[in-house]
């Protein structure tokens, strides 16, 4: 990805994880900076095949909103359609801008990422 935006959160990340044990902030990063058609677009009815309640997800792209999710969970994104917005939060979970897993879960322990 490529935009201004994209690149100054990809900045961001790599800064928060400079000099921490893990090397997770910058993997996020890395993934982000593919091009735009090898980005990361991940359906809630993927999340709902693949996680369990309560998880942490990331997903160094777009969520889309095709399928519906059937349990809790708190994801970070890059981007997410309105569908999925809903969807995420008719389930009881939360969607959370991407930037803010480095606040929250700066080391990366019991957060997956999915793309």
């Amino acid at each position: 990805m490529k935009d201004s935006f994209a690149t100054a959160i990809m900045g961001e990340l790599e800064r928060a994880g400079r000099g921490k044990d893990e090397k997770f902030l910058g993997n996020i990063s890395r993934l982000m900076g593919k091009p735009r058609k090898n980005l990361a677009s991940v359906n809630l009815s993927k999340l709902d095949r693949i996680t369990k309640k309560g998880e942490v997800i990331v997903v160094p792209g777009k969520l889309l909103g095709t399928g519906s999710l059937d349990h809790k969970l708190e994801i970070y994104s890059f981007g997410a359609s309105k569908a999925a917005v809903v969807g995420v939060e008719k389930s009881g979970g939360s969607i959370s801008p991407i930037l803010e897993i480095a606040k929250k879960h700066p080391k990366g322990t019991g957060v997956r990422i999915i793309k």
